[in-house]
């Protein structure tokens, strides 16, 4: 039993490392995506396409001298983008200057931001995607993993107790 005690306890420390390096890295600077900011012609639709998020908290922030329209796409919105022209967007400014909004990444992979310049004349239109937080996945594999070291490591104990008592 010694040695499923032993292996208990590493599967232990190895999900408690994980659960300290997520916890670290998420207090680092957040990551900086900026697409766009170039001239954009009047009516212009831009996207920019297999940017990797993780599940983190998003903020998606406008920069323009026009007004202007952004959008975050998931896979799905990519798709539908590419072959309808039609938006479905998990985030979204629209008729703005300047302007953020937050939402939340669901799952890591691979996303959109697509860009629109909304008025009569060319323009600059600059698209600022920051992600912070906890990555919630990684946070929940870490946990899970703690969980099934400590339930080896108790179980192999009990089960030494056990087996002692069934000897006496």
């Amino acid at each position: 039993m010694k040695r499923l005690t032993r292996i208990g306890i590493l599967i232990t420390v190895i999900g408690a490392s994980l659960l300290l390096i997520t916890i670290l890295r998420s207090s680092f600077p957040e990551t900086t995506i900026s697409v766009g900011g170039k001239d954009t012609a009047p009516g212009r639709w831009d996207l920019y396409q297999d940017l990797l998020f993780s599940p983190r908290t998003l903020r998606l922030e406008v920069n323009s001298n026009v007004t202007a329209d952004a959008y975050v796409l998931d896979q799905n919105g990519i798709k539908l983008w590419t072959s309808t022209e039609t938006i479905s967007s998990i985030a979204s400014l629209t008729g703005v200057k300047q302007e953020f909004v937050t939402t939340k990444i669901g799952e890591r992979g691979a996303y959109g931001i697509l860009i629109h310049n909304a008025s009569n004349e060319p323009g600059t239109v600059k698209a600022i995607v920051t992600l912070y937080g906890l990555e919630e996945d990684l946070v929940y594999s870490s946990i899970t993993i703690i969980a099934i070291g400590l339930i080896t490591f108790i179980g192999s104990l009990a089960a030494s107790v056990w087996k002692k008592e069934k000897q006496t």
